[in-house]
């Protein structure tokens, strides 16, 4: 159940566009949303610090107060504004994994470049970090994402037990949204038990999906992201949905997967468990 948003805010066009879209989820949620502004203050002399920290946070709170302005003029009802704004202090991405508990967001909607690209650059590595280390899910948000074109929710699986354990918190979602779901797989190589394992996936959706309509997709990639790519790119209207792999190590933590690596090219909303 998703009861509380956290979107990170830093007035630039991606995250005024990540509000919109923020917001659009919101309604449908029925949900609270928090949006938060963290102050970097550079380091200085003691005096000048603190000089500088409150002509950053007298800034910050001028522009948040012309965001409610704005936000109350172009929305029909007081009541979908159901957000509150705080400021805080430090380094942006461990502020957002701080603020992910101290406000007890079930959610955490993060900004993203979008463009397609082939660098970490592109997804931009605060929103790596909080990906990586968020305990909650993330919905990355790119710049030309358009929420009133949704109309899949694309869950990409390896076909784990934990995937298969996650279709219920898909569904219920989807359901919400008013979403369909596909359940899509890229094998990037023959395995002996694909076969009953694609079958034990389909079997749990039918018995366990209830609120979306249900189609699946599966095709043969040497790449396991230019598979997802390629479907993402035949069928607009997409939102795709991934589980974050465990990691344990802080090797593990710098090391490539599929969810990165598909974060950094695709131009669609991607939502990591």
């Amino acid at each position: 159940m998703i009861r509380e948003l956290l979107l990170p805010f830093d007035f630039s066009d991606n995250s005024k566009t990540a509000l919109h879209f923020a917001m659009s989820l919101q309604q449908k949620l029925k949900a609270h949303m928090s949006l938060i502004h963290t102050l970097e203050v550079p380091y200085d002399f003691a005096s000048r610090q603190e000089e500088n920290k409150k002509a950053m946070e007298k800034q910050a709170r001028a522009q948040l107060k012309a965001l409610v302005e704005e936000l109350y003029q172009t929305t029909t009802s007081a009541d979908e504004l159901n957000l509150d704004m705080h400021i805080l202090e430090g380094e942006v991405s461990e502020g957002i994994l701080r603020a992910t508990r101290q406000y007890a967001a079930d959610l955490v909607l993060m900004p993203t470049m979008g463009a397609s690209g082939l660098r970490r650059f592109f997804l931009g590595s605060r929103t790596a970090d909080v990906i990586h280390k968020s305990v909650k899910p993330v919905l990355v948000i790119p710049p030309k994402a358009d929420f009133g074109k949704l109309k899949n929710l694309v869950f990409a699986t390896s076909l784990k037990d934990k995937d298969i354990a996650l279709l219920e918190s898909v569904d219920d979602l989807a359901g919400k949204l008013g979403l369909g779901i596909v359940i899509a797989h890229i094998k990037e190589e023959e395995t002996k038990d694909f076969e009953l394992k694609w079958r034990g996936m389909k079997d749990f959706a039918e018995e366990k999906i209830f609120q979306a309509d249900v189609s699946y997709y599966s095709s043969n990639y040497d790449d396991y992201f230019e598979g997802i790519e390629h479907y993402l790119g035949k069928n607009p209207g997409s939102l795709l949905v991934m589980r974050r792999s465990a990691r344990s190590t802080i090797k593990d933590l710098f090391r490539k997967s599929h969810t990165e690596d598909v974060a950094y090219h695709a131009n669609v909303p991607m939502l990591v468990y």
